[in-house]
């Protein structure tokens, strides 16, 4: 489907002479510079390469519907206006099992400078390069909890992220995927991570902490992979942290940055009423639960041991939990 010149609202019928409307066409509404409001019905399951890019009086939420699998290359870049891109997912969580985008094309959303918020459900696997770059007001992104591999330039220049989870499926980080993300101050790459690519995180001067919980992720062999700054010279002010024998371990020696041992996992990992636990030497850990767990109640000891601590986000991608007993040795 493609536009009129001059239209300032586009409502997409999702039929046409009683046929299905499934798709946007590439290219549909590129440049059109006058289109201030947009509605996508549920039924369309792709939006095309470049189909809205430079719609830049286009402003508000916009909603994907959930029957969506794939958004284009530079779908949505330079939609200056819009604030927030709705994927159907609750603040706080990356649930919405009716979602079904897998992808996030090339540059689909870069330069939309208003952009403050990003919830991708849980069905992404990827975001493709360049997706979010230049998204300079985005403070907040989740990824999803499954996604797998975020691009090259990503996130780059996001100059006002805070925060950016990255789940427990994670498996490669492309080059210079939140480079100059200069707000962000710790980062977490989880034991699932194959591949960090050279300026992953490049000249992100508020970092303290990285936690790298991979043992063998292949880190580029570059100082500023990881560095607070580039000029005049190459250095990181905070904190790498990981395991013994790491190559988060190597590469920080190797540089000469800060190193703190992360403690090393036991290889117990027990389950009760749908809890997981970690057993250590001399403590208990929470990890997570079951999905079809509704009330979470936390044992004060597991196996003899003491349970002390919950884990960072333990139940972050929990769908169902409505209820949580804390016991109070915690």
């Amino acid at each position: 489907m493609g536009h009129t010149d001059g239209i300032t609202k586009a409502n997409i019928r999702q039929k046409v002479f009683c046929l299905p409307v499934t798709s946007i066409a590439d290219n549909a509404f590129t440049g059109c510079d006058t289109l201030t409001s947009l509605t996508i019905p549920e039924g369309i399951t792709s939006i095309g390469d470049m189909a809205f890019r430079g719609c830049k009086a286009l402003t508000g939420v916009i909603r994907i519907p959930d029957s969506v699998e794939t958004i284009g290359l530079n779908a949505f870049q330079n939609c200056e206006k819009v604030k927030e891109f709705d994927f159907g997912v609750p603040s706080g969580t990356s649930s919405n099992p009716n979602a079904h985008i897998r992808e996030i094309g090339f540059g689909a959303f870069e330069y939309c400078y208003a952009l403050e918020e990003v919830l991708l459900p849980e069905s992404v696997r990827k975001i493709g390069g360049s997706a979010f770059h230049m998204c300079s007001k985005l403070y907040f992104a989740n990824c999803g909890t499954y996604v797998e591999e975020i691009g090259s330039l990503a996130f780059a220049d996001c100059s006002s992220l805070l925060y950016c989870g990255t789940g427990y499926s994670i498996r490669k980080i492309g080059e210079g995927a939140f480079r100059s993300c200069k707000k962000l101050d710790l980062v977490y790459i989880m034991d699932s991570a194959e591949t960090l690519g050279k300026n992953a995180f490049s000249g992100c001067t508020a970092m303290q902490d990285i936690y790298i919980y991979s043992k063998d992720v292949k880190i580029t062999d570059a100082a500023d992979t990881i560095c607070s700054v580039t000029s005049p010279a190459v250095k990181f002010n905070g904190t790498i942290h990981g395991y013994s024998n790491s190559t988060a371990q190597a590469y920080a020696e190797k540089y000469g940055y800060k190193f703190e041992l992360l403690d090393e996992e036991s290889e117990e990992k027990v389950t009760r009423d749908g809890i997981f636990y970690k057993i250590y030497e001399d403590h208990a850990e929470v990890i997570g639960c079951e999905d079809t767990v509704e009330a979470v109640y936390i044992q004060p000891k597991v196996k003899g041991q003491p349970v002390t601590v919950v884990a960072e986000m333990a139940f972050y991608s929990s769908k169902a939990v409505l209820l949580l007993y804390l016991s109070p040795d915690l």
